[in-house]
């Protein structure tokens, strides 16, 4: 026999059967209201049911999803919601995996990185050149938002050539510029400021945030 969860419950019924009532919930204050149904429940226990009864609801979405980057996110909550935010996991990046991502998704991670508050108020635009790479990425920062192109010939303030892991020293590391500009390892055409600028605007965030409590 190969039936429904609800044609299941009505024919337990139909001999007697207790059969507790469910309810498909997606929210957290859809939890909270199935939680919270039975009449004289606290509400710090009503909350630890909610807490459950979503984690498992994440679990079962992150199991039936066939993308990869969907089940990693249910099953991350459904994480969160039973044994709270892992501290620590995200906090190194393989070399390798660091040397087979393009450029630009770097340059993306940096963007996200600017803090509007810490921009600068006027436009900075920034070319760089990578030499180990061949490539050309043209950045311009401008009301608190940086955008970034590759090989545009656009007009920058400064042009800064190097290999990449001097890109992800200064950029990423928060390396000192002085002892690189020293050794001659990066090269500058221009106003080197718009570069550092761009350096002050960035912010460094933990990882382990909370993506489903508050």
């Amino acid at each position: 026999m190969n039936i429904h969860e609800y044609q299941a419950k009505a024919l337990l019924r139909s001999y007697g059967v207790p059969v507790s009532d469910g309810r498909a919930v997606l929210r957290g204050e859809e939890a909270k209201t199935a939680a919270g149904a039975d009449a004289g429940k606290t509400q710090t226990a009503v909350q630890g049911d909610a807490r459950s009864l979503l984690a498992q609801v994440y679990a079962q979405l992150g199991y039936q999803a066939e993308a990869g980057t969907w089940r990693n996110i249910y099953l991350t909550g459904a994480q969160e919601l039973t044994a709270g935010v892992v501290a620590g996991a995200l906090n190194s990046i393989s070399p390798d995996v660091l040397a087979a991502t393009p450029t630009t998704m770097l340059l993306d991670f940096v963007a996200v990185r600017i803090d509007p508050e810490r921009a600068p108020a006027a436009p900075v635009r920034i070319r760089i050149n990578l030499t180990d790479r061949k490539e050309s990425h043209f950045l311009a920062l401008a009301n608190g938002v940086l955008v970034h192109e590759e090989n545009v010939d656009d007009q920058a303030e400064v042009t800064l050539t190097m290999p990449r892991p001097a890109l992800l020293m200064t950029l990423f590391a928060g390396a000192d510029l002085q002892p690189l500009l020293d050794r001659g390892e990066i090269r500058v055409e221009g106003d080197i400021e718009a570069y550092v600028a761009l350096r002050k605007a960035l912010v460094n965030f933990d990882p382990a945030f909370n993506i489903v409590t508050p």
